[in-house]
């Protein structure tokens, strides 16, 4: 239950907040800032196995339809077969997307429902090596009709979460109408590696939120209440649950720069955005990792964009009043032509009573000719301050297909 102080806080709260719904910052990938279909031959390195691959990565849009897939050769150099996940075809995005309505099929990443309590920033692909496979795909579709709106996504990994947002069109709080929004997630087998060892137990989500508009984009205001429920069973039994909620404000007071602060209050084993960028990567154990006695703390977050956009940066700071968790720090950095490079870096950490951060690297080498590097490099660490991590990496030189097939005007 929420305590009393929190009940006091959110009636309070709402007199004060604002609407359109607040965003969580996101990390970055490199089609953020390169957008190819290119060819490509390399050395990539897949749960300690060295591969020669080929790869050809095109890319269609036509309106509001987008079409995105690879074709792969892997070569295995240590003479033993290749995986059944390494796959010769790969459709890393079909998608039809309007306004109104959309479906989307592929990859998915910094995905956030509600104000991020429960999901904020999910990662369909942050597990595994960076080879994408079919596995990591996910399905998600919207319709939106005011003033509703539905939100729905399926993973290959069983993670279902849906959402309904509905702005309240006749009241209105100091000039402003407010949105109500409800957000529901399972992951009806938790998560398990390439091994078949289980890393993450079977869990649900409920969470209620409110948010109103108070000086457009400028201030945004919400507040957002979450019910967590796990099992370390298959079947269900035993389950347990923790509660959190959040006060908070986000904002983007000018076109460079954007910020939020959330202020937290969280019982016995809840877990903030548990279902966040690293939750198909990291393992977590309520009864080892989650908080066993009731917490508050701050969540804070900075981001800003220079120089027409060919430079960008984000960092986020979490923490609690407990001696057993550590301050939680992330960051994202993403360039563009600088150096002749395109580059993102991520170092991504999320709630832990362990050190378990995925930090990931793409950096795009262009020397001027037809041919173009890209470096890849991820590493999932199971315990950051004893350095220890399972590494993925990648080679490769990469024709851009952009130079040759300019007849194509679907041809991104």
């Amino acid at each position: 239950m929420v305590s009393q102080r929190w009940k006091q806080v959110v009636l309070a709260g709402l007199s004060m907040l604002i609407l359109t719904g607040t965003q969580a910052w996101p990390e970055y990938r490199l089609s953020d800032f390169n957008r190819t279909s290119s060819l490509g031959v390399g050395y990539v390195s897949v749960d300690s196995r060295p591969f020669f691959k080929t790869s050809l990565y095109p890319e269609f849009g036509f309106g509001p339809v987008a079409l995105a897939f690879d074709l792969n050769l892997y070569i295995p150099l240590d003479n033993k077969p290749v995986p059944s996940y390494l796959q010769p075809l790969g459709f890393r995005k079909l998608s039809y997307i309007t306004n109104e309505w959309g479906v989307h099929w592929g990859l998915l990443t910094n995905q956030t429902m509600g104000n991020g309590l429960l999901m904020e920033n999910y990662d369909s692909a942050s597990g595994g090596s960076t080879e994408f496979d079919t596995s990591k795909a996910a399905f998600k579709t919207h319709i939106e009709s005011e003033p509703y709106r539905v939100e729905a996504m399926w993973t290959g990994k069983n993670l279902v979460s849906g959402r309904l947002q509905y702005d309240l069109p006749n009241f209105n709080l100091l000039g402003r109408p407010l949105r109500l929004g409800v957000t529901g997630i399972t992951d009806s087998d938790g998560v398990t590696d390439a091994d078949g060892t289980r890393l993450r137990p079977r869990t649900s989500g409920l969470s209620g939120d409110v948010s109103i508009a108070l000086i457009e984009e400028v201030l945004t205001g919400y507040v957002e209440v979450a019910n967590l429920y796990y099992s370390e069973q298959l079947d269900g039994s035993a389950t347990k649950q923790g509660t959190g909620a959040g006060i908070g404000v986000v904002g983007k007071p000018a076109s460079w720069v954007h910020y939020r602060l959330e202020y937290r209050d969280l019982g016995p084993q809840f877990v903030p955005s548990y279902y966040g960028p690293t939750y198909e990567a990291t393992g977590f154990s309520f009864a080892r990792d989650a908080m066993q006695s009731r917490v508050s703390g701050i969540l804070g977050e900075l981001g800003g964009e220079f120089a027409d956009g060919y430079l960008k940066g984000e960092l986020r700071y979490e923490a609690y009043s407990s001696s057993v968790f550590d301050p939680v720090l992330s960051g994202s950095l993403g360039w563009k032509e600088i150096a002749s490079t395109i580059g993102v870096i991520n170092f991504t950490q999320r709630f832990d009573r362990q050190s378990r951060p995925v930090a990931t690297a793409e950096v795009l080498y262009k020397p001027g000719g037809i041919v173009n590097y890209l470096f890849r490099v991820k590493r999932v660490y199971s315990n950051f301050s004893a350095g220890e991590f399972e590494q993925t990496f990648s080679v490769e030189a990469q024709m851009n297909l952009d130079n040759f097939v300019t007849q194509f005007p679907y041809l991104k």
